[in-house]
């Protein structure tokens, strides 16, 4: 079984400047791929990296990279076992290699912030109203904190978020 190799961003600066076939897969979610991403890079998000049984990379050496390097040094082992001939992690992520100077192509900023992270912030915020509602006022105002518990977990069994699709609906979140 292969291992997963960690390289440095300079390493992998090396890797490309001297043209070697080589793969880079953004293990980010799309809209983080693209606010930012090494120029050349594919987008394939974790979780698809760890599904991924195709013959694609077979013949192909691969580097993943996230943020910081935490969500490939997490699932270090899973993307060892990714359908590639040798598999890399940049040390350090896409941060790490743009704090260096190395570059990447970047759109126009598209959204505030991540969907994702705008869920968690609205979710995060109403749970703490309707708490101190129920604290405060009528215990009843519990029923919206486990309304919206349930609206959570519903969402990481079917892999669907409904506050998620109505987010991007509103005028801030429209790509540019």
């Amino acid at each position: 079984m292969k291992t997963l190799k960690f390289l440095a961003d300079q390493e992998l600066q090396e890797l490309v400047a001297a043209e070697t076939a080589l793969t880079i897969i953004d293990v980010r979610s799309h809209q983080e791929y693209l606010d930012s991403h090494i120029l050349g890079s594919i987008n394939l998000p974790l979780e698809t990296c760890l599904a991924y049984k195709g013959r694609d990379f077979l013949e192909k050496d691969c580097l993943f990279h996230c943020r910081s390097g935490m969500r490939t040094k997490q699932a270090a082992a899973a993307l060892a076992a990714f359908p590639c001939k040798q598999a890399y992690c940049l040390d350090g992520g896409i941060s790490q290699w743009q704090q260096n100077g190395y570059g990447v192509e970047q759109q126009e900023k598209s959204m505030p912030l991540d969907v994702m992270r705008q869920v968690q912030l609205l979710i995060g915020f109403l749970v703490m109203v309707f708490v101190l509602l129920a604290a405060f006022i009528s215990t009843s105002w519990l029923i919206g904190a486990f309304i919206l518990g349930a609206g959570i977990f519903t969402a990481g069994l079917t892999g669907t978020c409904l506050l998620a699709n109505v987010l991007l609906k509103l005028p801030f979140n429209k790509l540019k």
